[in-house]
């Protein structure tokens, strides 16, 4: 990155429309419940929680992320 990466999520928040989601106790607990089969990363699985835990649609071209059916996403 170009710049110091809290100067960039700065920039990304004032955005209409996009908001940083906090990390939350019940995020990281239903990341370890999702249905199987799901993304083996922890971190991709904490990405799934949390938006299912918002009701978003993940946009992404991550093929494992993308394939997880429990969940909305496009790209």
């Amino acid at each position: 990155m170009r710049r110091p990466v809290g100067d960039w999520l700065d920039l990304a928040i004032v955005r209409p429309g996009l908001h940083l989601a906090e990390l939350t106790q019940a995020v990281l607990v239903a990341s370890g419940q999702l249905a199987k089969p799901c993304p083996a990363d922890p971190a991709d699985q904490i990405i799934i929680a949390t938006a299912r835990d918002r009701e978003a649609v993940l946009i992404t071209k991550d093929r494992d992320l993308r394939a997880y059916a429990h969940m909305r996403s496009l790209w």
